[in-house]
């Protein structure tokens, strides 16, 4: 009686054992199908490359099924990261401010209003990426610093206008130039381009997460 010839090495047993990961179906666990095969392999003592065809195969299933979750991480850790970075930011500027009496919010009103002045409240909202709530006591507090002006929109009796006086941009230039080495620091960890991709980004976030955005992109 004869004895059962060994698997070849590179022969039939190979190739059959090789169509054997090739059909491996999707569906199969992972940790299972990785020891069934695993077995295989080391009883048709399948060269290298057979290896290499299993573990290629293997991973492109495995990461095709679990996308949708690795997906909803990345998401997440992109929101931390722009919370931690934002808040971050504000409190240096709050305490770049400090010494001028300024809060950030005020600052960026300021900004805004050397940039185009006289507009009205709405506009300014928007422009400011803010709410009415937010910006009414904003505006107060530069008003009551003689920094800006507000009178009633004469096209709008329900709105107003917003303009900057001349004490508010000269001290817009001035605490301007004297908190420099606060954008210094916001930057120290960029490269130019990287400075430039990173705008870029922050831009196709707010497009995306903006009301009139749907999920499709329509």
């Amino acid at each position: 009686m004869r004895s059962p010839k060994p698997a070849k090495k590179n022969g039939v047993g190979t190739a059959r054992s090789v169509s054997v990961l090739r059909h491996a179906g999707p569906e199969e666990p992972a940790d299972s199908a990785q020891l069934i095969h695993l077995q295989a392999c080391a009883r048709a003592a399948i060269d290298e490359s057979a290896l290499r065809h299993y573990f290629s195969t293997h991973t492109y299933l495995f990461t095709r099924q679990h996308r949708s979750c690795q997906s909803v991480a990345e998401g997440h850790e992109i929101a931390m990261a722009l919370r931690r970075a934002y808040l971050t930011m504000h409190r240096q500027a709050d305490a770049a401010l400090a010494p001028f009496e300024l809060t950030a919010n005020q600052f960026v009103l300021l900004a805004l209003l050397n940039e185009r002045d006289g507009v009205s409240q709405r506009d300014l909202v928007d422009r400011a990426s803010s709410d009415p709530n937010t910006i009414r006591p904003v505006l107060q507090a530069l008003e009551g610093k003689g920094l800006i002006r507000r009178s009633p929109d004469p096209t709008d009796g329900r709105a107003w206008m917003v303009e900057i006086t001349t004490f508010g941009s000269r001290t817009y230039a001035h605490v301007r130039l004297r908190t420099e080495d606060f954008r210094k620091q916001l930057m120290s960890g960029l490269q130019n381009e990287e400075a430039d991709l990173l705008l870029r980004a922050l831009e196709k976030v707010a497009l995306a997460m903006t009301e009139e955005t749907t999920v499709s992109g329509q």
